[in-house]
């Protein structure tokens, strides 16, 4: 399902909510809710281990929840959905991608969903080695980790805020993925301090690199 349209059954979904008379879900709300659930993993890769969690809780048949939880996740969604807008329509900035994404990690964390809180800033940290070391974006994904500690290992960019970003980010990020760790608040807050300073420092230490390095890097892709 395209983005365009899953909003349009989510606002849709949000309009005859409103129009309900019972502050509880009913059997067509719930069945509603629940193929949205499905769809926003596709949508919102980095949001899977929240919106799981949602289908989790809103397993069981309706008549026991409310529907002023239900807003709450729409408008969560909708501001997810705003910083996508944002980035077509506005003037693009230095590490527009990156920049975006650590966007999203805040909306995340206002809204205490903190597992996405470090997979958006996980996401962050490998649009903006794509973007310093020209690696291109069609490569969706690459393997982060070895390449920020070759950059360190190198002495390329700024290596000790690098540091920061694989111990506060990465290595959370990989606890949450194979170990099911679930973050703390401070965990979060950690992070995007790591990744501001990240962002602040790097116009100061460019990624510099000679062609020897460069075949490091795109073979540890």
């Amino acid at each position: 399902m395209k983005r365009e349209k899953f909003l349009k059954l989510l606002n849709l979904l949000s309009q005859d909510l409103k129009k309900s008379k019972s502050p509880y879900l009913n059997n067509e709300h719930w069945l509603r809710i629940i193929e949205l659930f499905n769809t926003m993993n596709l949508i919102f890769p980095d949001h899977t281990h929240y919106f799981n969690g949602l289908k989790e809780i809103y397993k069981y048949q309706p008549g026991i929840y409310y529907i002023s939880d239900i807003f709450e996740i729409i408008e969560y969604v909708q501001k997810l959905h705003s910083i996508d807008s944002e980035f077509e329509k506005g003037e693009k900035k230095f590490l527009q991608g990156a920049q975006d994404k650590l966007k999203e990690a805040g909306i995340s964390f206002e809204h205490q969903d903190y597992s996405s809180t470090i997979n958006n800033l996980n996401t962050a940290v490998e649009l903006a080695l794509k973007d310093e070391l020209d690696i291109p974006l069609t490569i969706k994904k690459i393997n982060t980790r070895k390449i920020l500690d070759l950059c360190v290992s190198e002495n390329i960019g700024p290596v000790n805020y690098l540091k920061e970003l694989g111990k506060h980010i990465l290595d959370i990020s990989n606890k949450i993925k194979h170990t099911g760790y679930s973050p703390s608040k401070v965990d979060c807050i950690t992070a995007i301090a790591a990744f501001e300073d990240f962002l602040k420092k790097t116009p100061k230490y460019p990624f510099s690199l000679n062609e020897a390095t460069k075949k490091k890097i795109f073979m540890g892709i």
